[in-house]
């Protein structure tokens, strides 16, 4: 018969946190409802290339305190961040909580999931 496959270390945490990505993406955010960010900067990109080899031009980039992963924004993303700061100075943003979640939708002409920014969350004071 063929060789075994040779055993592994068990995964019991998010599988987002196991997969090979460098950036905040839909499964990091699967599964836990509205997951509040705390912005630190915003950076821009000239050019943004991933590992499968695709290219962005001009990719916006926000860091956030609770994590070393960046979140790419999309403009949905960075109009909802507008509307809940109230400006589109983005120095103004930071030390911003912005609550982040899955939306289900069709993009690209492919039903999935996207992180987009709940606009209805606001922060419970006293509440861990």
């Amino acid at each position: 018969m063929g060789s075994e496959i040779p055993k592994g270390v068990e995964v019991t945490g998010s599988i987002a946190r196991e997969m090979d990505a460098r950036f905040l993406n839909r499964r990091f955010f699967m599964g836990q409802g509205t997951v509040p960010l705390t912005i630190n900067r915003i950076e821009k990109l000239e050019t943004l290339k991933y590992d499968n080899g695709s290219v962005d031009k001009n990719a916006i980039l926000a860091y956030f305190e609770e994590t070393p992963l960046p979140l790419k924004l999309c403009n949905t993303n960075i109009d909802s961040i507008i509307a809940i700061t109230g400006t589109g100075k983005v120095s103004d943003w930071k030390g911003k909580k912005i609550g982040f979640h899955n939306v289900e939708g069709t993009w690209f002409g492919e039903k999935q999931f996207a992180v987009r920014v709940n606009e209805n969350w606001t922060e419970t004071k006293g509440k861990k």
